[in-house]
């Protein structure tokens, strides 16, 4: 590279001192002479570099949000008939007593059962030719069933949930030892909407025998006593919905916890 500058710098010179043929040459200015120079050689390198090619950036994918998966519906592999065998059974949003009863099924009631809990001593029914969706649970004893029931599904617990009412407000947990106090302040619902055997359910986990267990309370009033006791390395908590015939509020946590 320095030996092809010093071949520019003097082709340059000559190249300017030769200018004018055979007349007698002005005497130049040296100074000016290696400026013009200069000048020549940078105009080089400045259009050889003009001529580089530039990068061309790759064209740049538009990122795409994964969808959240869906959550799946039961849909029961076995269907079993069976019919009320007393005089009132009710069927509730789900396999415990605490569970608001959807309707009231009369002996003879013919019924599609769909479903299962793990130890079959409730059962998940809806009407003949009637969808999922409007399934609701019944304790086993009061179902006479055709078929085996090991055939059945073991199905989920759907929570049926209602946004006609708030869930309770203002609520206050005080401790005791192991004794906990609750109390709320009571919602407003319509006499149509009341379900009188709970009008509020708890869904609370609680220490016992140094095991932390979630248990459901279905409590009538605007307080309840329960009993939560030391030695679990998991910390106890609830939260409390308001029950009504259509189904249970959103749920309000129970903070803090005493």
């Amino acid at each position: 590279m320095t030996k092809r500058i010093l071949f520019l710098l003097l082709a340059a010179a000559l190249a300017l001192s030769a200018c004018g043929g055979g007349e007698t040459a002005p005497t130049s200015d040296p100074n000016a002479v290696m400026t013009l120079a200069f000048a020549t050689v940078n105009a080089s390198f400045t259009l050889t570099a003009l001529a580089v090619p530039t990068h061309t950036p790759l064209p740049t994918e538009t990122p795409t949000s994964t969808p959240e998966p869906t959550p799946s519906v039961f849909e029961p592999t076995t269907l079993l008939t069976g019919s009320v065998n007393t005089g009132v059974a009710y069927c509730r949003f789900g396999p415990e007593q605490v569970y608001v009863a959807r309707y009231g099924l009369r002996f003879g009631k013919s019924l599609e059962v769909i479903g299962r809990t793990s130890a079959s001593d409730w059962l998940l029914v809806r009407e003949v030719g009637g969808a999922t969706a409007k399934s609701c649970w019944i304790s086993a004893p009061l179902l006479a069933v055709t078929g085996d029931l090991a055939t059945l599904a073991v199905a989920p617990v759907t929570w049926v949930t209602s946004q006609k009412y708030p869930p309770p407000s203002n609520i206050l947990a005080t401790r005791n030892g192991s004794a906990i106090n609750l109390t709320w302040e009571p919602v407003k619902v319509d006499q149509n909407d009341i379900y009188n055997e709970g009008r509020y359910l708890l869904e609370v986990w609680l220490c016992q025998g140094g095991v932390l267990s979630r248990s459901l309370v279905s409590v009538k009033g605007a307080q309840a006593n329960l009993t939560d006791e030391p030695g679990c390395a998991e910390p106890s908590h609830g939260q409390l919905y308001t029950s009504t015939r259509d189904g249970y509020s959103i749920p309000a946590p129970i903070t803090p916890w005493p």
